[in-house]
């Protein structure tokens, strides 16, 4: 391999990465933008809507982990 393809290879997994960084930063923009809505829309207590958004978080992380390996 010469020094070129290294730098090519290293350069395409720096963008890869960065996109990828970009695509989770906006998701998490865009479902933190929302929680006002889905808040509003529930009609519990507040240990009700903190105990469901524990479940939400724990099964979106196990997702992840899960999606990562």
């Amino acid at each position: 391999m010469s020094p070129l393809n290294i730098t090519i290879e290293s350069t395409m997994q720096a963008i890869s990465t960065r996109t990828s960084s970009v695509v989770l930063v906006v998701i998490s923009a865009f479902v933190f933008s929302t929680a006002g809505i889905f808040t509003n829309g529930v009609s519990t207590d507040a240990w009700g809507v903190i105990f469901w958004r524990g479940v939400a978080a724990a099964a979106f992380t196990f997702a992840y982990m899960m999606l990562r390996g």
